[in-house]
């Protein structure tokens, strides 16, 4: 494929996740009419005793796991590459992206690790 190619369907890609984020985030009641969800339910009221701590642990555990998820593979992917290519020498954008995948990995796994001190940094500067 040309360049021209990747670059439109690239263009495409994105363009078609921003509209479909944009439909489930500002437009979610035309996806539910479409689709036609809300039909032969009864309205029944769902409490739920969660604390936003319990939440935010919640969150900051799944962000750091996917962080970590997603960027080992690329950071063995480049390590890899760089063995077979022998590139290590004088590469410096290799080096670069296995530094910066190196990175996300270390930040994923010290959100899962320390999410209860982050969670107490957001609470406190919550509360100033």
């Amino acid at each position: 494929m040309t360049d021209s190619v990747q670059l439109i369907l690239v263009a495409g890609y994105v363009l078609l996740a921003a509209l479909l984020l944009y439909y489930c985030i500002f437009r979610a009641d035309v996806i539910v009419d479409k689709l036609r969800l809300e039909r032969g339910f009864k309205e029944e009221k769902f409490d739920m005793n969660v604390s936003s701590t319990a939440v935010l642990r919640v969150a900051v555990i799944v962000v750091g796991a996917v962080t970590f998820i997603f960027a080992l593979p690329s950071f063995f992917t480049q390590i890899a590459n760089g063995i077979q290519n022998l590139q290590f020498r004088n590469d410096v954008m290799a080096m670069m992206w296995i530094f910066a995948h190196a990175t996300q990995c270390l930040i994923g796994f010290l959100m899962v690790m320390y999410n209860k001190q982050i969670i107490n940094f957001i609470e406190r500067k919550s509360r100033d």
